[in-house]
């Protein structure tokens, strides 16, 4: 055997067999593998030759059997059950811990911007507590409002002209 195991497209057989491609809607080569396959099995043969779907055909070696027997069949299944087993425990557990890892990242956020920022109203005094707009220390804006956090007061204006 030349190319035992390997897949021979079908554009490469014609062009080794009649030296030309019949082109894909050709069917030529399917009904002379057919009779080559029926031949093989007249003379007690079994057919070596393998089917590739959409691409052409392989040889397979003698003694090579295509078909599984059912101790590979029940060893695959096997494989299989305990492989999703795996997977479902893995996916499981995994989400037990996002969930305890989310609320342990919660918590800590919580506590952190507890620290960076002290409660509204602190001590001694509710939310309009404080010196009040307008007065050193205090910061209220121009017109009692709090500024967004990370600014520290309103937006520039505009430039004044300047004459020349």
């Amino acid at each position: 055997m030349l190319n035992p195991r390997r897949v021979l497209p079908h554009s490469l057989i014609y062009d080794r067999v009649w030296g030309y491609d019949f082109g894909p809607t050709s069917n030529a080569l399917r009904v002379y593998i057919g009779y080559l396959r029926r031949k093989l099995e007249l003379a007690g043969s079994r057919s070596e030759i393998h089917t590739v779907r959409g691409v052409g055909y392989a040889l397979r070696e003698p003694g090579q059997s295509a078909d599984m027997t059912l101790r590979a069949r029940l060893a695959i299944a096997a494989g299989t059950a305990v492989a999703l087993a795996v997977i479902a425990v893995t996916l499981t557990a995994y989400a037990g811990t996002k969930s305890e890892l989310r609320g342990q990242l919660d918590h800590s956020l919580e506590s952190l911007l507890a620290r960076i920022v002290p409660p509204r109203g602190g001590p001694g005094g509710g939310a309009g507590s404080g010196p009040g707009p307008g007065v050193p220390g205090s910061v209220a804006g121009p017109r009692g409002r709090q500024p967004p956090s990370g600014f520290g007061g309103p937006p520039p204006g505009p430039e004044p002209i300047r004459g020349g």
